[in-house]
């Protein structure tokens, strides 16, 4: 249960705005799930990424001489794996509330398909992008408050219809929560 532990602690849930050329019209969204740490907790990301089958270890220098690593899952079809595996493995601690709501923006992600000339409505990541952003505000004042502020949050998107998908339920890879 490592990789549940990192995401709970080091892990961010992205939902964000595709970078478009200016001649396209309809501007996209992506989701990603990445942890980056030290580069000598490399073995750990490494693990995870063996463990899960998904995602990708790259190096990046965050700043004036720092070694970074990372994990990061940004495919559609990686990301609805995750989300299986993260129903199965729930995050127990404060990722929890970003991941109900990064979850229902996979789900919408899923719904969305390629091509020319086929319409896309992006609107549901968009508020799922923005409930992030909400989550993560600072409202000023002790940790505890911000503490209730995240749980208050929490409760009012968790009470929000968040999809459940029956073709979810499927058994976690061999070695998973080990």
């Amino acid at each position: 249960r490592s990789s549940d532990l990192f995401l709970d602690g080091e892990g961010c849930f992205i939902v964000e705005r595709t970078p478009q050329s200016e001649r396209q019209q309809n501007h996209g969204y992506f989701c990603a799930c990445q942890i980056g740490l030290r580069r000598d907790d490399e073995p750990i990301l490494r693990e995870i990424a063996a463990r899960t089958g998904l995602g990708t270890v790259r190096y990046f220098h965050p700043g004036k001489g720092n070694h970074a690593v990372s994990w990061c899952v940004r495919a559609k079809a990686e990301c609805a794996e995750l989300v299986r595996l993260l129903d199965v493995y729930p995050l127990r601690a404060k990722k929890a509330p970003d991941y109900a709501v990064w979850r229902q923006a996979v789900t919408a992600w899923q719904g969305i398909r390629k091509g020319r000339n086929v319409p896309r409505d992006y609107s549901q990541m968009e508020r799922c992008a923005e409930a992030l952003k909400a989550l993560r505000a600072y409202e000023g004042g002790a940790l505890g408050e911000l503490a209730v502020v995240r749980e208050i949050r929490a409760a009012n998107l968790m009470a929000s219809s968040i999809p459940t998908d029956a073709d979810l339920k499927v058994a976690p890879p061999s070695g998973f929560g080990v």
